[in-house]
């Protein structure tokens, strides 16, 4: 019989990432590819623990040419536009799209052609299907 090796730091983490997702709203499928997807990406991990912690974006790590910055700037301009508002006003949840901007960076990884078109297009044209 083989053992079980587990690491009480990161179950630890993974507790507190994922308590932290569910109270924006996000549901168990979303926060356990979440966490894979992090996992993938060790420089992408550490930047979003340093965010966890001190609520700040680095935008060190690139992918494809894209940080978590440029995804959070995308995000603040899509979810602009989805309520028609032209802004980002008190309503908005900045912690909710940050979420959502590590999360485009997972997504950049698995499907680089797609998101990276995706960034780079103009979004002030009337689509929002993603």
């Amino acid at each position: 019989m083989s053992e079980i090796f587990y690491d009480d730091h990161m179950l630890g983490i993974f507790g507190m990432v994922a308590n932290y997702c569910y109270g924006k709203g996000f549901d168990k499928e979303w926060v356990n590819r979440f966490w894979e997807g992090l996992q993938e990406q060790p420089d992408l991990y550490e930047e979003f623990i340093h965010f966890f912690n001190t609520h700040e974006i680095l935008g060190k790590y690139k992918l494809h040419g894209f940080s978590v910055l440029d995804t959070f700037v995308w995000q603040m301009e899509y979810d602009s536009l989805e309520h028609d508002k032209g802004r980002n006003g008190d309503t908005c949840d900045k912690d909710e799209m940050v979420l959502q901007a590590f999360s485009h960076m997972i997504d950049l990884k698995h499907n680089p052609e797609q998101w990276t078109k995706i960034l780079s297009e103009d979004q002030r044209m009337d689509w929002l299907d993603y």
